[in-house]
């Protein structure tokens, strides 16, 4: 993008958002239904832009950190990794396994579940037996389409968590 474009959405994207802003805090029980949907098409449109933008962000912040290394900021750093997840091959195998490994503790095995519902990094820590959870998970690597290897992504990771 060229420079005067970044100026000027430095310049335009505030002023937009201020804009909405002040539009949004207009809206009330009283609004009309064409008011109340013209904020709201306006706030899908700016939400895609954001949308659009981060991704472009971070396929250069990639390109950047592929070229000069990750990024550290305080106890954040940044860098490029495999897109990974890991889950449950066969939910019900699993939950036998883990009332069989907590004795029965019905408390011990919610806590190892997740919107998966499997929290499988706690599981592999209880069962500890690799090849246990190796017939219980499998993690599969994200593909890109077009290369056919595996996708890379922007990772996060905060020191003081670790």
């Amino acid at each position: 993008m060229p420079e005067d474009d970044d100026k000027a959405l430095e310049v335009f994207i505030p002023m937009c958002l201020d804009w909405t802003n002040q539009e949004l805090e207009t809206i009330d029980v009283k609004s009309t239904l064409d008011r109340v949907m013209s904020i709201h098409e306006r706030l899908e449109v700016l939400n895609k832009a954001m949308c659009f933008m981060r991704q472009e962000l971070e396929r250069r912040m990639i390109d950047w950190i592929n070229a000069n290394g990750d990024i550290v900021v305080g106890t954040v750093r940044y860098y490029v990794g495999k897109k990974k997840t890991t889950k449950a091959k066969d939910n019900s195998t699993v939950l036998d396994m883990l009332y069989t490994a907590l004795a029965g503790d019905e408390s011990m095995v919610c806590k190892c579940m997740s919107a998966n519902p499997w929290k499988h990094g706690t599981i592999r820590g209880i069962l500890d037996d690799d090849k246990l959870f190796d017939m219980l998970f499998e993690t599969t690597e994200q593909m890109d389409l077009k290369t056919g290897k595996p996708k890379r992504g922007l990772q996060r990771v905060d020191s003081k968590y670790l």
